[in-house]
């Protein structure tokens, strides 16, 4: 029996090692419990096998409560600070690595077997989707989060992305912090970060005069802080739930970029409004190349996918 201790006391290693325990007890059981309630598939009359406390037990015994899926394409130079933070963090062994090495020549696939994570190689070139999709295939947990091979997670962020779904909540975008080499094209992308999420207002009205003076007033006032429901985030600090993307059918393998905000948006088509959180505290730093033919290049891929995106969806304007 643990004994009370006295006032301004340090806990012991021991009472520290059971607090985490209870912590990753609990949040065990949200997750399966959550998991259950908020997937369409038709009930087990089996009730006994698929109960959601006998999922919350085998996690609290030992199986993963994250499956983090990093993917990567000739990635080797970038991979290894990610890759090294992800083994930091504070879930440990609750924690399964799983690396998708999307037919890259290089030796990405070996770096990250150095790193104990399950690899897995396409032997062609298939896109983000694809990769994203392979990696969800794989996870063990009822959580999958997923990093992008140039982002290095602070040591609590998975502990911290878990925190974030709490009852209802489908998936959670953590907060993602560019940094770049400098100069003035590094300082414009560190102070107009678009990694952030696009905020809950935008899903009110899809008429392109409304997005316009959305995109006025975000210029003009600071921008909203706290945990709060969101529009949608980007899949580089993202969270959701396994059993939820496996009934929508994963991401779109159409895509080669705007992927994660389709699914967001199919996400919010299926799930009633706070299904998709941002949780500040759950931080990424992304590192970039800030030269001006980077910059092109991928405003070229983001235009590229929101054409694709505008394909599918004639209701909804491009937003900016």
């Amino acid at each position: 029996m643990r004994q009370p201790r006295g006032r301004g006391q340090e806990p012991s290693l021991e009472e520290s090692l059971q607090d985490r325990r209870g912590w990753l007890i609990g949040i065990a059981r949200k997750l399966a419990l959550g998991s259950a309630s908020l997937t369409r598939n038709t009930p087990s009359p089996n009730t006994e096998e698929e109960s959601p406390s006998v999922d919350a037990e085998s996690a609290a015994a030992g199986a993963p409560l994250v499956s983090v899926v990093v993917c990567t394409l000739n990635g080797v130079k970038r991979l290894d600070r990610c890759l090294a933070a992800a083994r930091r963090q504070s879930l440990g062994e609750r924690l399964q690595l799983v690396v998708v090495d999307d037919g890259s020549t290089d030796n990405s696939a070996g770096l990250a077997a150095a790193y104990g994570a399950e690899v897995i190689r396409h032997a062609t070139n298939q896109g983000v989707a694809a990769a994203r999709n392979t990696g969800i295939a794989a996870a063990r947990a009822p959580i999958v989060a997923f990093l992008d091979d140039d982002c290095e997670a602070d040591p609590e962020w998975a502990e911290r992305i878990l925190g974030g779904f709490t009852e209802g909540v489908v998936g959670v975008g953590g907060l993602t912090v560019p940094v770049s080499s400098g100069g003035y094209f590094g300082g414009y992308l560190e102070r107009n970060n678009h990694l952030a999420p696009d905020e809950i207002e935008l899903a009110r009205d899809t008429r392109a005069v409304y997005r316009f003076a959305r995109y006025l007033l975000r210029n003009a006032r600071a921008a909203p802080s706290g945990e709060r429901a969101v529009y949608c985030f980007g899949a580089a600090n993202a969270a959701f739930r396994v059993a939820v993307l496996r009934v929508l059918g994963g991401f779109d393998e159409r895509f080669r970029s705007g992927e994660d905000l389709d699914l967001c948006l199919r996400i919010g088509d299926e799930q009633p409004p706070g299904a998709l959180r941002f949780e500040p505290s759950a931080i990424v730093h992304h590192y970039f190349d800030a030269d001006p033919r980077s910059i092109l290049r991928r405003c070229r891929f983001y235009g590229m996918g929101g054409a694709r995106l505008y394909c599918k969806r004639r209701e909804l304007p491009p937003t900016v």
